[in-house]
């Protein structure tokens, strides 16, 4: 066997064990997120919590929605129950939020039941289902009551644990002090609900404009190829281009699972406190940015044989890019929320998520916020992008044409995120910024265009955290 020959089966056995990796990986992390609970799932009930709130806003435009208080409050409850049969573990928290339902649509039974599953006992939670028990149940009412519910409890669910313990203690006098402050976070619930809905409302109402007028000009004009760009020509081959990816991959997950996690556990780096939000921030930027430039670098490494790359790799030069990736965020909108709603129907609320997710709504420092945008608003799409548009996409395209590029890089762009809650919103997502890459031939497009998506999301986010 000469040099050459073993140098080439050292490569074909590397690129065997890679893509083996690889592959294990997505797929025991796929399979391992089917019983996690959707984060989305929580994003839902806290929308839920805010609607509840803001429908006790006295005000002429809430009396004249066609549900009632109580149809409002039956279909929370619902909400509640649903989540608490799709959980994996207990949470106090919903129990000690279901039960209040419960008790206020007429179920003090129901509620009471609730609240005597609370464990472990002698818990704070558990402390409060007690006193809210002796509320509802005409029992004799535990000590230090009132202190206990404003510290456990907020929103809609204190108020109405507070107002039926001051019913309770025979001290109306307090109801009118109680009742201002409800429309005063009734007024804050109706913001937060506009703010949360203005992107899925109002740019999905945008993206259908938008979606109506491409469909009038393809109907006044047809299918003008001569519109289209050319294909990508590269001088690699697929095996090559499958190569750099399963490298990438596989030296991203070495590094965010087991380097740094021993590199923390060597130099005893403890992790951020819980109130601690700009430590847990920075525990984010930083080991993405180690996980993902690193990877980037190698992938780099393997195209050195082929320097300069040809026009158009990895293109910045494309016209009106800001229009492609602007215009194009708008259209994504419609097709993306729709199938997230039929992806989190056919889940059953189960496939896990984001785990960024319930950070940002922890996060209440401004600057922990500003390094978690810096983070999924700037690093995510510049690098991603890089890779999945500026790499991936056009080394396929001169092996499967356009349309498989777009759908095969769309594909893989939502794989590795790795739960299926994303899965297929991610795919949508991906085709999109595949087809604005294609059409401008400029990364700044895609860029622009995940970086908004990251963004709305991120705003949302906030808005129900805060």
């Amino acid at each position: 066997m000469t040099i050459a020959q073993a140098k080439n089966w050292f490569h074909q056995l590397l690129l065997i064990l890679l893509s083996a990796l690889s592959m294990g990986i997505i797929t025991i992390s796929l399979w391992s997120s089917i019983s996690h609970p959707q984060i989305q799932t929580r994003l839902d009930l806290r929308q839920t919590d805010l609607i509840l709130q803001a429908v006790q806003l006295a005000d002429p435009l809430v009396d004249r929605v066609p549900l009632s208080t109580q149809d409002i409050y039956q279909q929370a409850k619902s909400a509640y129950v649903k989540v608490k049969q799709q959980s994996v573990k207990h949470d106090s928290q919903l129990d000690l939020r279901l039960g209040i339902l419960q008790a206020v649509t007429g179920d003090g039974a129901g509620a009471i039941d609730t609240w005597s599953k609370i464990q472990p006992v002698g818990s704070q939670p558990w402390l409060v289902g007690q006193i809210l028990t002796s509320m509802w149940a005409d029992a004799y009412l535990l000590p230090d009551a009132e202190r206990q519910l404003q510290n456990s409890l907020d929103g809609w669910y204190r108020q109405q644990a507070l107002a039926q313990l001051y019913r309770k203690q025979q001290r109306l006098e307090r109801l009118p002090a109680l009742e201002l402050e409800s429309q005063r976070q009734a007024r804050q619930a109706v913001q937060k609900l506009l703010l949360v809905n203005a992107v899925p409302v109002g740019g999905g109402l945008l993206g259908l404009v938008g979606w109506f007028m491409v469909g009038w000009r393809y109907w006044r004009n047809g299918k003008s190829d001569s519109e289209a760009p050319p294909s990508w020509q590269v001088p690699w081959s697929i095996g090559e281009t499958w190569g750099a990816m399963a490298l990438w991959f596989a030296s991203f997950v070495g590094i965010s699972q087991i380097l740094l996690p021993l590199g923390r556990q060597y130099f005893h780096i403890p992790s951020p406190a819980a109130h601690d939000y700009v430590g847990k921030a920075l525990w984010v930027l930083i080991p993405y940015g180690l996980s993902v430039i690193p990877p980037l670098g190698l992938v780099a490494w393997s195209l050195r044989p082929y320097l300069p790359l040809p026009e158009p790799w990895f293109r910045w030069s494309g016209d009106r890019w800001w229009w492609w990736g602007g215009g194009g965020y708008v259209l994504a909108i419609p097709p993306v929320v729709v199938v997230s709603v039929i992806s989190q129907l056919v889940l059953g609320g189960k496939g896990g998520g984001n785990p960024l997710l319930p950070i940002l709504l922890e996060s209440t420092d401004r600057r922990a916020q500003l390094i978690l945008w810096i983070t999924i608003g700037v690093c995510a799409p510049i690098a991603e992008e890089l890779l999945f548009r500026g790499f991936l996409f056009p080394a396929l395209s001169q092996n499967l044409g356009i349309g498989w590029s777009i759908g095969v890089s769309g594909f893989a762009f939502a794989l590795v995120h790795l739960n299926l809650a994303d899965l297929l919103p991610l795919t949508v997502l991906g085709w999109g910024l595949g087809y604005i890459y294609y059409r401008c031939q400029n990364l700044l497009a895609p860029m622009l265009c995940h970086s908004l998506w990251n963004t709305g999301s991120f705003l949302a986010l906030l808005a129900l955290g805060q």
